[in-house]
Formats: structure tokens, C-alpha cells, sequence
């Protein structure tokens, strides 16, 4: 099998889950609400409809398009008295501190018409047959099938050049590239800042103003990131805290825990017991 591309791996670390809660006709004014850094994913089969937001433009929405709100967004779909619209709706979770390397790469809505997104038309038929009939593991299926439409989603934003920040920007530049590859893969490794300048054929104070520009961060902070976010996987497998530290490059469990607070905002004890409480829970 080929190496996982490094797209793969930021995604396989922040661990996406989709919550499928609605599929079918829809209608009146609902209201979706801003929760706990969760996204939300419409896929609007027939219809019309109006979408404000406190934060964003009003949008209006004619027939079948796919809209992704990575990130905590309140918004409301208005649809006339008289009509409904064929959708599924699902909630879009995120395992991981490193949910924002994504959530900030992309626009606050991605919202794509389905004639604008070929290569998503065999997923979307299996997502709208399988919301159409009551066949055991529907929702598990709705849920996996919404979570390969969010990777569609992400190669069309790619493709249009959608991405202007963030880590996804950083992956696909042309200098940074390579070195964002290694560090996601190997962040745990003696990484520094001469090092990673002379691979990049910059000074040092080059490659952290290109930093901070393409990737919205200094390296310093991204590895931070990148560090907590593989440790945080280990220890949702069960690994000790101390074998953690040492497989996320901290020289000793004390160091390790306070660069966790400093990155997620609790100790790994108090985050491990809420992930494991729930998905809403763990967001502290």
C-alpha cells in the first residue's frame, strides 16, 4: 500500500465523526445553534431556501448543493410556508485539539452546488438511497457515508483554491510542504528552528514570517499542536500517561502535562475523562 499522503494523516489525527440526525422532508424555520466547536453538514437534495447567520452574508440556496459549516457557526434555514426541502443534516465532531489545523484552513460555509462537485454524485446516491429506506445500520451507514463526503468536500475546496490559511495551505506550499509533511508525521521528533529554515531555503525569520502567514501560527505553536494531538490519540487507546509524554517528544510527564494545559485548556486526565464521557463533553 502507498504511504497515507498528508492530508491523510491530519485528518486519521483529528479524528472526524459525523452525527446523522436528520433525513427527509423539511420544512418552516429551523434554528442550529453554535455548539462546543461542532460543524454541521446540509446536504439539500430538491428545494429552496435562505440561510442568514449572525456572522455571515444571508445565503440563498436553489436546488441540490452541499453545505459544510466547519466550525461553530449559528444559523437558521428559512423555507416558505408553502414548500419543503429533501435534506440530510448532520452534526460534525471533532476527536482531537487539532480540529482547528482543519476548521481554520477552510472558509467559515463551504457551500458547493452539486453540479459544481461531480466527483461527489456517487456518494451523495448512496447517502440519499440509504436515508430513503430503514435497512439495520442506517445510521452508522449515513454517518461513514457523510464523513467521505467531508473529504470530497475538502479535495473541491483544495481544487478551487479555497484553502488560504492554515495547515492545509501549509501542506500544499510549495517550500513548506514537505517540512509540514514530516512534522505531522514525526512530531514527536528534535525538531528546530535553523533546521527547518535551511530545508525551507529560508532564514530563520523568513520561515516565521512565512509561517505565520501561510499557516497562521509560528512553527513553534503548530508543533505544540501537533505534539498534543498524537498524544491525545494514544491516550484515547489507553497508553500510560508516562509513555505518552515520551512518544509525544517531552522529556519528562511534567513537561508534557503542562504543555497539554497550555494547548487544550485541562490536564490529560480531566480531557481523557471527559472524552470519554462524550463528544460534547471533552471540549473544554
Amino acid at each position: 500500500m502507498q504511504p497515507s499522503d498528508p492530508v491523510s494523516q491530519l485528518l486519521e489525527r483529528i479524528h472526524i465523526d459525523a452525527d446523522t440526525f436528520f433525513a427527509g422532508s423539511l420544512c418552516g424555520q429551523p434554528v442550529f445553534q453554535a455548539h462546543a466547536e461542532m460543524g454541521h453538514l446540509h446536504l439539500v437534495r430538491s428545494g429552496s431556501l435562505t440561510i442568514s447567520h449572525p456572522q455571515l452574508d444571508t445565503l440563498l440556496v436553489s436546488g441540490p448543493t452541499l453545505l459544510f459549516y466547519p466550525r461553530a457557526i449559528a444559523h437558521q434555514l428559512h423555507i416558505a410556508d408553502d414548500a419543503a426541502i429533501d435534506v440530510v443534516c448532520a452534526n460534525i465532531r471533532y476527536g482531537s485539539s487539532l480540529q482547528h489545523a482543519l476548521t481554520q484552513s477552510l472558509p467559515a460555509l463551504l457551500a458547493v452546488p452539486l453540479a459544481e462537485a461531480p466527483a461527489a454524485h456517487n456518494t451523495l446516491a448512496l447517502i440519499f438511497d440509504e436515508a430513503a429506506g430503514h435497512l439495520p445500520g442506517r445510521r452508522t451507514m449515513l454517518n461513514r457515508l457523510n464523513e467521505a463526503l467531508l473529504i470530497l468536500l475538502i479535495r473541491h475546496a483544495l481544487a478551487q483554491r479555497q484553502v488560504k490559511t492554515g495547515l492545509l495551505a501549509g501542506l500544499t506550499h510549495p517550500r513548506l510542504g514537505a517540512v509540514l509533511a514530516e512534522m505531522l508525521a514525526a512530531p514527536e521528533a528534535d525538531w528546530q528552528l535553523a533546521d527547518l529554515a535551511r530545508r525551507c531555503h529560508y532564514s530563520v525569520n523568513r520561515l516565521i514570517d512565512v509561517f505565520k502567514r501561510v499557516v497562521g501560527q509560528t512553527p513553534g505553536t503548530l508543533l505544540a499542536q501537533l505534539r498534543i494531538g498524537k498524544a491525545q490519540g494514544l491516550l484515547a487507546q489507553g497508553v500510560p500517561l508516562a509513555v505518552v509524554a515520551q512518544k509525544a517528544g517531552y522529556g519528562s510527564q511534567p513537561a508534557f502535562s503542562r504543555a497539554f494545559i497550555r494547548v487544550v485548556g485541562s490536564p490529560p486526565s480531566v480531557w481523557l475523562r471527559l472524552a470519554a464521557a462524550g463528544p460534547e463533553a471533552a471540549r473544554v
